[in-house]
């Protein structure tokens, strides 16, 4: 019993819903990804993610998308990966550009580079300069950041990009850091930016 009342309080002490996060922060949810298990459930909820987020014009032609996270294991790389995944189904030239260097260049259908694809990489303006030139050869390139706690460059390409996608999990994120995105924005100013809650509605088994 004392494992159930410690589970419950821990719980509480995450984001939980769109209700919680959007009264703690002006930036609105954008899209919600469930606790996903089949192929079949992950395919058709990516093609209405696709959908949603067009409508949003947060998805548009020669832009670039950065989804971002403050922590590990919050849902970045599996969203950022089944995205790319379904723009590529639908005929679109995608290019991943892995900040944590972990995605398999060129296996996943779609083109993956890393920091080290940049030239002088080091070197704020050669950054914008080869993502500005990637543009003009995909149709959408979808940033994989760093966790912005961790980051060195994270918050630079935030601010470059057109949109931002930020991940905060149900279960995971905690819930003092939804306040801590809104200081983020405000501070940085950074571009159109919406949340995705990641295990939407997702209610564990704590018995």
């Amino acid at each position: 019993s004392v494992m159930i009342i410690y589970a419950i309080h821990a719980l509480k002490g995450k984001v939980n819903d769109q209700v919680n996060i959007e009264k703690n922060v002006a930036i609105p949810v954008a899209v919600q990804t469930p606790h996903l298990r089949k192929p079949e459930q992950i395919q058709r909820h990516f093609h209405k993610m696709g959908m949603q987020l067009y409508i949003k014009e947060l998805l548009q032609a020669n832009q670039v998308l950065c989804i971002s996270s403050f922590l590990e294991h919050e849902g970045k790389t599996f969203n950022a990966v089944e995205l790319a995944t379904e723009m590529t189904r639908q005929g679109k030239r995608i290019l991943l550009l892995d900040m944590q260097g972990l995605m398999p260049k060129n296996s996943l259908g779609f083109d993956c580079r890393t920091l080290s694809d940049i030239p002088s990489f080091h070197q704020t303006g050669q950054i914008v300069a080869t993502v500005n030139e990637w543009k003009l050869q995909f149709d959408l390139i979808i940033i994989l950041n760093e966790s912005i706690q961790q980051a060195s460059m994270g918050l630079l390409l935030m601010k470059l990009a057109d949109a931002n996608l930020f991940v905060m999990d149900s279960r995971r994120t905690p819930a003092r850091l939804i306040a801590e995105l809104g200081l983020l924005q405000e501070e940085y100013q950074l571009p159109r930016i919406q949340i995705l809650l990641n295990r939407a509605g997702y209610q564990p088994n704590v018995l």
